[in-house]
């Protein structure tokens, strides 16, 4: 089949490819060890004659056994991650099946926020309030540790570097548990560096890129951590040319949360591991993680009403035992929400995933908790979309 082919092949076959649910499910055994994933029907069949109890990580949908094993035999599975300055894509994939799509979104507002940290404790100074004292050795990411030198080498980041080389660790953390991940492959970012003409013109990218650096100081803790997994690297015109000959689609808006935007290249990265290369896409159902931050230690605005009265602001616990971002469920409608927040004692929800807030005045006994979130994960997305308009396939 030519290059042309598989283009027209895949264009067609997404307009009426609309996957409303996962294709399968996470499976762990008693100790909590990750074995083979199954499909959403066997799933809920082993919940129903109570051999497997349902529950979610991070928003994911997931069963546990609670018998033994039929057999611990487990397949190699890889995990493609293509990092991005904005958006990160994620896949784990065997050589039969897709197992797992995300495209995540990166926290970019570390700077802004030490930024407004510093402001406020600079103003706490010249009150007669407890204060931090200004203290010039506060950063102890500079010192060094002579048992643990990798770390100690990526604790020297920059706070925003760092904080996007974290995330992508806390994805594999989260992704090792759920499946049996034998292989990573990352897409090695090079950040090209213009010398400038004269001393008058800024040097472009020279001293720094949030993309280039820290990526070797990941790539050795990646390995220091986890030291049973292989890693794999892949330039990027490796990835592109490859997705070209399978003929795959590239949606040119970077901020796209459907499949075609960031996952295709993590799922081309994947499939030169794994194998098959002759494999189509047989799973699109695309999670996707908001970079959203909860208020722990904002306890009240920052300005006061008239008065000087400060009124409440931010705080992870919530009435009834809850906290922000908790998955819970209405025990008569089985409707899925999300806490995001109190206002005396009743409860503020929104729609699971990226919905908005639609009730302030819910009562926390009509409700039972289902996770307790560290991530804003929404369902999946694979709609339609024309991509004659905005694709490139060459």
């Amino acid at each position: 089949m030519s290059v042309s082919q598989r283009s027209r092949m895949y264009k067609i076959r997404h307009d009426y490819s609309l996957e409303k649910s996962p294709k399968t499910v996470p499976v762990l055994d008693k100790d909590q060890k990750p074995l083979m994933p199954t499909t959403l029907a066997r799933a809920w069949s082993w919940i129903k004659s109570k051999k497997a109890t349902y529950f979610y990580r991070k928003g994911k949908f997931c069963v546990r056994l609670n018998v033994e094993p039929s057999g611990r035999e487990t397949q190699p599975i890889v995990l493609g991650i293509d990092p991005g300055s904005k958006f990160d894509g994620y896949t784990a994939k065997s050589y039969h099946s897709t197992h797992f799509n995300m495209t995540a979104q990166s926290g970019n507002d570390i700077k802004d926020r030490m930024e407004n940290r510093k402001e406020l404790r600079r103003a706490r100074r010249f009150r007669t309030t407890p204060y931090r004292r200004c203290r010039p050795d506060r950063q102890s990411r500079f010192k060094l540790d002579k048992k643990d030198p990798i770390q100690s080498k990526f604790n020297k980041l920059p706070p925003s570097t760092r904080a996007r080389w974290e995330f992508r660790l806390s994805v594999i953390k989260v992704l090792k548990s759920l499946f049996p991940i034998t292989d990573i492959v990352i897409e090695d970012i090079q950040a090209s560096t213009r010398k400038r003409k004269s001393k008058k013109t800024k040097q472009w990218n020279g001293n720094f890129s949030p993309l280039e650096v820290g990526k070797w100081a990941f790539y050795d803790l990646v390995q220091h951590v986890y030291p049973t997994i292989r890693l794999h690297l892949f330039k990027g015109f490796e990835t592109s040319k490859m997705r070209q000959t399978m003929g795959l689609p590239k949606d040119r808006n970077k901020s796209s949360t459907l499949f075609w935007s960031h996952c295709v290249d993590s799922w081309v990265l994947a499939t030169m591991i794994s194998g098959n290369r002759d494999m189509r896409i047989d799973n699109i159902y695309t999670y996707y993680k908001y970079a959203y931050r909860p208020y722990r230690r904002t306890l009240h605005r920052q300005n006061h009403k008239k008065g000087h009265i400060r009124t409440r602001f931010g705080g992870s616990v919530c009435v009834g035992g809850f906290l922000n971002k908790d998955l819970v469920i209405n025990i008569k409608t089985k409707e899925k929400s999300i806490v995001c927040g109190y206002i005396k004692d009743k409860l503020s929800l929104m729609l699971q995933g990226y919905g908005p807030r639609y009730c302030q005045n819910a009562k926390p006994k009509d409700y039972r908790l289902l996770s307790h979130n560290a991530w804003r994960l929404n369902r999946g997305i694979a709609g339609s979309y024309d991509y004659s308009l905005n694709v490139q396939t060459q």
